[in-house]
């Protein structure tokens, strides 16, 4: 309220201060008019007595004729109807006349003076009034908590811009500490459900292991009992061993696939992948994540213990290469071990292999499908004549290749057999390492 009053009695002093300084203006144009109107009476000749003479020979007054009783042609009618010519009667109207005049332009040049004067004030006093009131309301008024924020100039001098720095720095620390107790927890829940399911298999091997007490029933087996299901991660293994065993199968070499071949028992080595003389030992490694340091352990524990100090082992005499192939990549400590212990390590994305095996075996082209038995006994690799891969039996029909469907244990051994001396023939320096005991070490 006191603010209203304070404005309301501003605005009101405008035109008081405007009708003041008008009325100073006009007194000091009066008092300037004045003194020139003085100075001219003053600077006037004086009048002498004007006589004529008349018809009679007498002299007549004039001096009291006074510029309103002559006319605008200089002359003065008496009352008898004479015109008499009073030339300095004349001149004093004129001078009057004159002044008269001066004094109406006077008058007026102040009246506009004056409302200019009076404009301006207001006008001055009007935008002083508004710029701080706009001020006053500015810096008094807390802003409200619904009104957006300022805009942040992105430059290093502006402190706004500091603030929002630092803002989203912290914003980011702590959508990446969320991701990671995320991740944390997401690891947990995986282990202990692994955890469960192995502590369920070894129930179920506890189980069937014990013997039924006297007295009791024997327990029933179903007649047909259904199929444990597949172990999701343990196919996604699978398929990128044998994936990588497609790869390089397309390089040129033979590949024995020991972790399909083996499973648990291959001792670190999934797939052996041999060329002329060089001999490849290669671990595959399938993670959703990063690769742990402890994997990488795991594999050189088996090189040390199971591949390098064994009497048996088929490397001994060979030079050879250990190998690791990851998806999607690797923890520091674990890249750090590869390093240290000299194990090549690939970064290789998986993908989908031609599964359909085509090869010779007695003079016959004949090819197997996945999922029959004794599929990853076979030894393979691809010349595009013989010994091929399919995406699907129709493709491999088209080229002469017939389905062999049913195979045992000799019959993998024969086949393995001709594979490999027909690849002995084109690589005749892998000799040496081939006829080694690489899938029944």
């Amino acid at each position: 309220m006191l603010r209203f009053i304070i404005i309301s009695l501003a605005f009101l002093s405008l035109p008081c201060a405007a009708d003041t300084a008008r009325a100073a203006w006009q007194d000091a144009i009066g008092e300037r008019v004045k003194k020139s109107q003085y100075s001219a009476a003053y600077e006037a000749p004086s009048h002498q007595p004007v006589t004529q003479t008349d018809k009679d020979g007498g002299e007549k007054n004039l001096h009291n004729i006074g510029p309103d009783d002559v006319d605008w042609d200089g002359f003065y009618i008496t009352a008898k109807g004479e015109k008499i010519y009073c030339p300095e009667a004349f001149r004093e109207k004129r001078r009057q006349y004159a002044i008269k005049k001066q004094k109406e332009r006077d008058e007026l040049r102040i009246a506009n003076e004056t409302i200019a004067i009076k404009t301006t004030c207001i006008v001055i006093g009007s935008l002083a009034l508004i710029y701080l009131i706009r001020n006053w309301f500015k810096l008094e008024t807390p802003p409200s908590p619904a009104q957006p924020l300022p805009p942040v100039i992105p430059s290093p001098q502006n402190p706004l811009w500091w603030e929002e720095q630092r803002r989203r720095a912290e914003q980011k620390r702590e959508e990446e500490k969320k991701k990671k107790e995320a991740e944390q927890r997401r690891r947990a829940e995986q282990e202990r459900l692994e955890k469960e399911q192995l502590e369920r298999i070894r129930n179920q091997g506890r189980s069937h292991e014990q013997k039924p007490t006297i007295g009791s029933p024997a327990p029933q087996k179903p007649a047909n009992p259904a199929p444990d299901p597949p172990d999701p991660k343990a196919e996604q293994g699978l398929a990128y061993e044998r994936y990588i065993g497609y790869l390089m199968e397309t390089k040129g070499h033979i590949v024995f696939y020991r972790g399909a071949y083996a499973g648990e028992k291959d001792k670190g080595v999934d797939l052996v992948a041999l060329q002329d003389t060089q001999t490849r030992l290669i671990q595959c490694k399938c993670f959703n994540d990063e690769l742990p340091v402890n994997q990488v352990v795991k594999y050189l524990r088996h090189i040390k213990h199971e591949w390098e100090n064994a009497f048996d082992s088929p490397i001994h005499g060979l030079s050879h290469t250990w190998e690791l192939y990851y998806t999607p990549w690797l923890s520091k400590a674990a890249y750090q071990a590869c390093g240290d212990n000299h194990i090549q390590h690939t970064k290789q994305s998986a993908g989908i292999a031609p599964l359909v095996k085509a090869f010779l075996f007695k003079e016959k082209k004949c090819y197997i499908l996945p999922g029959q038995q004794f599929y990853d006994h076979l030894v393979s690799y691809i010349d595009h004549h013989n010994y091929k891969r399919f995406y699907n039996k129709e493709n491999a029909e088209k080229e002469g290749f017939a389905h062999l469907p049913l195979i045992d244990v000799d019959t993998v051994k024969r086949i393995n057999e001709e594979t490999i001396n027909n690849y002995i023939q084109t690589h005749p320096s892998t000799k040496k390492t081939i006829n080694r005991p690489w899938l029944d070490f």
